[in-house]
């Protein structure tokens, strides 16, 4: 049994290292909102940051990763190597503490590649990505694992129409969102037409990465963009699933230049966004109430703001 703290995420840190004989020194990269991020001269060390979360269907997400990152790099894609996926049985309130119990806490060990996050305002950037973005759409998904689907199935076609077609016919005052405030009786005519014609021009079903921004890019020596991070990793309509990200994030001016290398003009981009915003943001509620009640009070409150931002004036 191994004595590290979960409570000293240096020290989880380190005897992580360890185990995969890394060594030189250990640096605290970033703290992102999932996972504690360290480094060492030649790896990148991520793991959670929720102490509860010791569980398989987090190893998982990380061999979900694991399997984007392989993939992307056959197609030509340039991405960190994963060296390592698993578990380190630690404890959850103090090594050894009476009546602790033990947590297994899933990590992941990826190459450490040189380069330095880009200007997110240069439009030739985005452009570059939308090219990434098309590569990473052309990937075969016959042995992808699962995490990477929705919960309507691995035929992507089917399963998008099943997907609008299931938050359509939910839509009226029975509609447990209805019940949550999430939208209004006034709303259900405007809401039914926007749900009914979601069907993005231009619309590819793939793989995309779901998480684009400059945190997750880098430049490097020789001018290559490398992505990182795929936890975020998904698919769906391509390229509008990183397009609603953009959309949502802080780079909404930057969309149309992500879109143009997919032909769609900035006229659809502008009519097809706000629809597949409004469809995720009801979407999500209705998971959470199936899948994750935890966390239903934060997908609710953004539904209802998207709802209301976006309502006809």
């Amino acid at each position: 049994m191994h004595d590290t703290s979960r409570s000293d995420p240096r020290a989880l840190a380190a005897a992580i290292a360890a185990r995969h004989g890394l060594e030189g020194p250990l640096d605290h990269l970033t703290e992102g909102q999932t996972n504690h991020v360290f480094g060492t001269p030649e790896a990148v060390i991520r793991f959670s940051r929720d102490p509860l979360r010791g569980t398989v269907t987090d190893v998982d997400e990380f061999a979900k990763e694991a399997w984007c990152s392989r993939a992307a790099e056959a197609a030509g894609v340039v991405t960190p190597r994963v060296l390592a996926v698993g578990q380190f049985r630690t404890w959850g309130t103090g090594a050894g503490a009476a009546g602790a119990d033990p947590l297994s806490v899933p990590y992941q060990v990826q190459e450490r590649m040189p380069g330095e996050h880009p200007d997110e305002a240069t439009p030739r950037l985005w452009q570059r990505l939308g090219d990434c973005a098309a590569a990473l759409a052309r990937i075969p998904l016959h042995d992808a694992p699962g995490q990477l689907f929705s919960r309507f199935g691995r035929d992507l076609t089917s399963a998008w129409a099943q997907h609008v077609h299931h938050n359509l016919v939910a839509l009226g005052e029975d509609d447990p969102l209805f019940e949550l405030g999430v939208y209004r009786a006034g709303d259900l005519e405007w809401l039914t037409d926007w749900v009914s014609s979601t069907n993005p021009v231009g619309q590819h079903h793939g793989l995309f990465h779901g998480d684009l921004n400059p945190g997750n890019v880098l430049v490097a020596p020789d001018g290559e963009l490398v992505l990182l991070d795929w936890g975020s990793a998904a698919t769906g309509p391509v390229p509008w699933g990183d397009l609603v990200h953009l959309q949502r994030g802080r780079f909404p001016h930057l969309a149309e230049d992500f879109a143009a290398g997919f032909g769609i003009d900035p006229e659809e981009v502008a009519r097809g966004l706000p629809r597949l915003e409004l469809l995720q943001a009801l979407d999500l509620v209705r998971w959470a109430i199936d899948r994750r009640p935890d966390l239903l009070d934060h997908y609710r409150t953004t539904a209802t703001q998207t709802v209301r931002r976006l309502a006809p004036r």
